[in-house]
This record gives C-alpha cells, sequence and structure tokens, in this order.
C-alpha cells in the first residue's frame, strides 16, 4: 500500500517538481510538491460540490442570491480557518506536550526533525491555500490569487528552510484574524437587520476584529517575523530562499492590509460618504461610439462596505446592475413615447372615427326594426279595426234602416230597399273597405236620428 501512494506521489503533473529540484536541490521534496498539487484539485472539487449543496439548501424567498452568495463564501472560509487553527494546534501540542507557546522556535532549522504528520500537515495547508486562491481569484479579483499565493510561497520557503513553526505560525495568525472577520459577516448576514441589540452585537464583534487585526499585522507579524527575517544572512542558496520568504512575506502583508475591512471602513469614510449611495455610469467615446463604463460605489452602510466591498461583492453587482437596468428602461420608454406619439394621436382619432360609424349603423338598424315592428302593429291594428266594423254595421242593419252609407274618399247615396242582394253588397263593400270605428259610430248616431 505505501509503495502505490509513492508511485501516486511520485507521477509529476506539472513541472514545478522538475523547477524546484533545480533551484533548491537536494532540498527540494518532489512527492511533497506532487502531494499539494493532487490535494489542490481535490480542495477545488470539494469546493464545487459544496457550493452547489448550499445553494440547493438556501434556495428560498429569505435567502436571495447576493445573501446566498455571502453566506457561502464566509461559511467556506470560516471552516477553512478552522481547519488551519486546529491543524496548528495539534502540531503545538504533538511537538511541545509540556509548554508549547513558549517553546516555539520560528529561527531554528529542523530538517532532521520534520515528522510524515507534519509533511501531511503541511500539504494539507498549502493546497488549501493554492485551491482557495484560485477560487477566489476566478470569484473576485486577480489581487485575492496574489495574496494567497504570497502566503503559500512564504509558508513553502520556511518550511524548506526548516523553519516549520514560523510555516504553521504564519498560517494560524492568518486564519486567526480571518475568523474573526468570518464571524462578523455571519453574524451582519443573520442578525444586522432585525433588532438595535443585534446591530449593536454585530458592531461590537466588527469592532474586536479591527483590534485583531491590527494588533496581528502591526505588532506581531512585524515584530516577530519581518525585522529578523530582514537581519538575518543564510550560506548559499538558502539566503536566496531567504529573501524569496521576506519579499513573499512582505507582499503578503500589504495585500492582506489592502484587502481588510479596516482599509474598507477609511476608504468609506474617506470617499462613499461624500458620493451618491447610487451606481453612476461615465460615457467615454471609442471608435466614434458610446460606450458606458461603469464604476461601482458604496451602496450600503460602513460596516457593509468594509465587510463586502463593492468591487468584490455580489450584493453590490446586483443593485448596481438593478439600477442600471432601471435607468436603461427608462430611457428605453421615454424614446419610445417620443417616437410613438403622432402615431398614437392618429389611432386614436381612428377609433374614434370607427365608434361614431358603428354608432350610427347601430341605431339605423334599431330605427328599421322599430319601423318593422311599428307597421306589423299597424296592420293588425287595421284587421281588427275592419272586423270591428263589419259587426257594427250588421248590428245597425239588423235594428234600424239605413239610408245612406258615405265612404271616406267619396260619398255614394244608396236607395233605402229591403232587398237582400243589396244589404249583402254592402256589407262586402264595408268589409272591403278598412272604416274607421268613430265613422261607422257616427254613421249610426245619425241614422238613429233620422229614425
Amino acid at each position: 500500500m505505501s509503495s502505490i501512494v509513492v508511485d501516486f506521489l511520485s507521477t509529476e503533473l506539472t513541472k514545478v517538481p522538475k523547477f524546484l529540484r533545480g533551484i533548491l536541490g537536494s532540498n527540494s521534496n518532489s512527492a511533497l510538491c506532487n502531494g499539494i498539487i493532487w490535494l489542490s484539485l481535490f480542495w477545488i472539487i470539494l469546493y464545487v460540490c459544496y457550493d452547489k449543496l448550499i445553494n440547493v439548501l438556501l434556495k428560498h424567498p429569505e435567502f436571495p442570491q447576493y445573501l446566498r452568495s455571502r453566506l457561502t463564501n464566509s461559511i467556506w472560509d470560516l471552516c477553512m480557518h478552522a481547519c488551519f487553527l486546529l491543524s496548528y494546534y495539534f502540531h503545538i501540542t504533538n511537538k511541545y506536550p509540556d509548554n508549547g507557546w513558549l517553546e516555539l522556535k520560528f529561527f531554528e532549522q529542523q530538517q532532521d526533525s520534520v515528522s510524515l504528520l507534519e509533511n501531511i500537515t503541511f500539504a494539507g495547508l498549502c493546497s488549501c491555500l493554492l485551491a482557495n486562491g484560485g477560487i477566489q481569484g476566478v470569484q473576485r479579483s486577480y489581487l485575492c490569487l496574489v495574496k494567497f499565493a504570497a502566503l503559500a510561497v512564504a509558508c513553502s520557503s520556511a518550511y524548506i528552510l526548516g523553519f516549520v513553526d514560523l510555516s504553521f505560525t504564519l498560517a494560524a495568525l492568518w486564519a486567526l484574524t480571518g475568523m474573526f472577520d468570518d464571524l462578523t459577516r455571519l453574524s451582519f448576514c443573520w442578525f444586522y437587520k432585525k433588532s438595535e441589540t443585534c446591530k449593536l452585537l454585530v458592531d461590537s464583534m466588527f469592532a474586536s476584529s479591527l483590534m485583531v487585526f491590527c494588533t496581528v499585522y502591526f505588532y506581531v507579524i512585524p515584530l516577530a517575523c519581518l525585522i529578523p527575517l530582514g537581519s538575518m544572512r543564510l550560506p548559499g542558496n538558502a539566503d536566496l530562499v531567504r529573501l524569496a520568504l521576506f519579499i513573499s512575506l512582505l507582499c503578503w502583508i500589504n495585500l492582506v492590509i489592502y484587502k481588510s475591512p479596516s482599509l474598507n471602513l477609511i476608504f468609506h469614510q474617506l470617499y462613499h460618504l461624500k458620493k451618491s449611495r447610487t451606481a453612476y455610469a461615465s460615457l467615454s467615446a471609442v471608435n466614434g461610439r458610446q460606450f458606458q463604463s461603469m464604476a461601482l460605489v458604496c451602496l450600503g452602510s460602513g460596516i457593509e462596505c468594509s465587510l463586502f466591498p463593492p468591487g468584490s461583492d455580489d450584493g453590490f453587482l446586483m443593485a448596481f446592475l438593478r439600477s442600471e437596468e432601471t435607468k436603461r428602461k427608462r430611457l428605453v420608454n421615454v424614446r419610445i413615447r417620443r417616437r410613438n406619439k403622432p402615431m398614437l394621436t392618429k389611432t386614436l382619432k381612428y377609433i374614434l372615427a370607427l365608434k361614431r360609424k358603428l354608432s350610427l349603423r347601430i341605431r339605423r338598424a334599431i330605427s328599421e326594426l322599430s319601423s318593422e315592428d311599428s307597421e306589423s302593429d299597424s296592420d293588425t291594428t287595421l284587421d281588427s279595426d275592419s272586423d270591428s266594423s263589419t259587426s257594427q254595421y250588421s248590428f245597425v242593419q239588423r235594428h234600424t234602416p239605413i239610408e245612406t252609407v258615405r265612404r271616406p274618399s267619396e260619398e255614394v247615396t244608396l236607395p233605402l230597399v229591403d232587398r237582400e242582394e243589396d244589404i249583402e253588397t254592402i256589407g262586402v263593400q264595408i268589409g272591403n273597405d278598412p272604416l274607421d270605428l268613430s265613422i261607422i259610430q257616427q254613421r249610426v248616431e245619425n241614422v238613429e236620428d233620422s229614425a
């Protein structure tokens, strides 16, 4: 089994082990370098799975996309820093069981006393630094990649020189300050907007993280590491490694301070409060066309801007994109209104004309229907009048003598005879003539008066 592991670690994925062998000679460890590369791939795959899992678990309306991104990064960084601190604690307790914190030897070469457990621990720490540098370099900015790479180079240089305690101590100090920052970020995401008490708690945690950061990077590391390394001289190639350690350590400290919440707070107080808390855009002419070069400014409070800077946080980026989207929609709507104003006027005029025509047609149809109904009613009335006239005439013929019958168009005098044929003829004529009932009644009265 051990032979399989050795063969696996001896497989060189890159040219880095060969390059280190050319520089360091016998001090290089190819198996350890290959193990770091394989473990870096493992950490990247683990982070991808973790990111998918967290997005599935936190896919809820209470956790928008920017908040999920903040929680994902904060939880991952917190776990990584906790692993660094635990590994440093086990390293100290195993190597110095009696009084380990006072027996630390930062600049004592210990190549001969390095154990297999220390090699495995160092491979895990260095691979985790490289993997997180690549992840944050892709997600945030290239400065994060340079920062992690500088710390990995510093720890590796110290480990090559035999400064094992210095290598683990640098990683532990970085993890200590990072853990305070991650706890503050998580508390801000969960509790900051709930109540005034929670806000005061987050403010106190933020102040304590600033104190720890200033103590570590402005007092402990410069006095315990930078000054002794600058005044130290080593023989041969070891001095080149020491110089690489000093330069990488100095570069790492400067980048950490530049990306720290304390400096973000100072920038917020100096620049962000003077500007509007909205995103802005400046127009620049390129090749005769207008392009919009976007710049991010602070969109939140001082603590939020310090913990989640605008240039590297999804929350500020999403807020900026939303503001840009609303501005562009407003401009597009104004242009559409200006362009479609005459068309809208013509459309309204056409609709009004069409409405008038439809109303006229409806009125005509209603009048035609009403005229047809009136004609049918008049026909029915005339039929009923003719029937009533015939019945009245028969009544008069039976009870009174008939002398004269007059039509409405012309007056005709009939002889008063008692012949039945004449009476039937007169009845037929009256039935065929649409007489009015009032005329019949008047004639009946005249007949009665004459009688």
